[in-house]
């Protein structure tokens, strides 16, 4: 096969959703690629899957790892045998839209001074049909994406086409960072040339309980962090603003309550202690915790969090002055929002069952006129429930 314009990456390991990401590069519009796999030492028919397609299309490049080794060293391995010019990644659970390449050549061709260009994503769930989800948002130009790559990670992994020079100018994956790899690649490449983000959906980015992003979503979390620590300090030297430390210590902080949830209490107590040394104001505010929780919910316990910010209040956030004047404020909240969710429901064993624990905690809820009437109706339940005759059983 001649020089490829184009060199698509993708690393594999397991075949569930394979054949959907193959036919989907395979069918583009564009045709000067090659595409390199590298099966990350699959057990099951993956492998025989590929070869089956590589008999029948040369643009194919195949890579086996004997065990493995994880996919940012398979992409680094992929990367290291690309021939392109411009670099496309794919991902083995998403899906390209037949133009995708064919816009992105085309960009880049006519944007000399544009470096790397991402697209626009469709959400899909793990049938493959379309989420009325939004991600990877926002705007579209070099000086949008560069702001927002300061706040977190606008660009879908899998979607990005980006020149070989400005890789080979930063380096391949920091494969320390897994699985936010990609993330700290694009924050260097966005050192040392322009991006931009087509506005065309041309990627279909499944999401789905088996993506890294739920099953390691602690890891994620405090790579990111350490992340925006790195950058931060590259960009803007050892004395960072007051925005930025308390940025830093809310990232290191949801990493921290990460942890807690795999059970890695040695991980969490050290991450938090980061936390805390960039924000020793973080605990102040209930505010704050909730927004943590409330960005948190998809991969929090089912239900109410009550019990979940118990188990942080006496394990995590243990023996901290702050958190110890936090805790019955933040519980007391969780409770009485269980009481008028109770309220709008009618569930008047719901609303018994939460009033009382917070406003032990929490008198003060008894200043507000709708708890007190709300109080008062508990206690008339109550009161004739216990004076209501209790039923003899008869004699069998």
């Amino acid at each position: 096969m001649s020089e490829p314009t184009v060199s698509v990456v993708m690393s594999v390991h397991g075949a569930r959703y394979l054949r959907d990401s193959v036919n989907s590069i395979l069918t583009q519009t564009f045709g000067s690629f090659e595409f390199i796999i590298v099966d990350d030492g699959s057990t099951d028919d993956t492998w025989s899957i590929l070869s089956a397609y590589a008999a029948c299309d040369a643009r194919l490049v195949l890579l086996r790892n004997e065990h493995n080794i994880g996919y940012t060293r398979s992409l680094n391995r992929g990367l290291s045998a690309a021939r392109g010019a411009l670099i496309a990644r794919q991902d083995a659970d998403d899906i390209s839209m037949p133009e995708r390449l064919a816009q992105q050549v085309a960009f880049l061709e006519a944007n000399p001074e544009v470096g790397l260009v991402a697209s626009q994503v469709q959400v899909i769930d793990a049938d493959g049909s379309p989420v009325a989800q939004e991600m990877f948002t926002g705007r579209l130009d070099n000086d949008g994406i560069q702001q927002q790559l300061l706040e977190h990670c606008c660009l879908c992994h899998g979607s990005v086409m980006f020149r070989r020079a400005c890789l080979d100018a930063v380096g391949l994956y920091d494969e320390r960072l897994e699985p936010a790899e990609d993330y700290d690649l694009w924050l260097r490449m966005a050192e040392v040339t322009r991006l931009a983000k087509l506005p065309d959906k041309l990627f279909c980015y499944r999401r789905h309980a088996d993506s890294v992003s739920f099953k390691r979503a602690a890891d994620q979390q405090l790579h990111q962090a350490t992340i925006f620590e790195n950058v931060y300090r590259r960009r803007f030297g050892p004395t960072l603003s007051p925005a930025y430390r308390s940025k830093l210590g809310l990232e290191f902080f949801q990493a921290a309550i990460l942890l807690h949830l795999a059970e890695r209490a040695s991980a969490a107590a050290g991450t938090l202690e980061r936390a805390l040394d960039y924000d020793p104001g973080l605990l102040d505010s209930v505010e704050s915790l909730e927004r943590f929780l409330a960005s948190l919910r998809k991969l929090l316990p089912a239900g109410p969090p009550i019990a979940f910010c118990e188990s942080l209040f006496a394990y995590l956030l243990q023996g901290l002055p702050a958190a110890e004047r936090l805790r019955p404020r933040m519980l007391s909240r969780l409770h009485m929002r269980e009481v008028f969710e109770g309220l709008h429901d009618g569930n008047a064993s719901r609303i018994d069952r939460h009033l009382w624990s917070g406003l032990r905690l929490d008198p003060s809820w008894l200043i507000n006129r709708g708890v007190l009437a709300v109080s008062a109706r508990s206690l008339v339940r109550q009161a004739r429930h216990a004076l209501r005759p209790k039923r003899q059983r008869r004699p069998v």
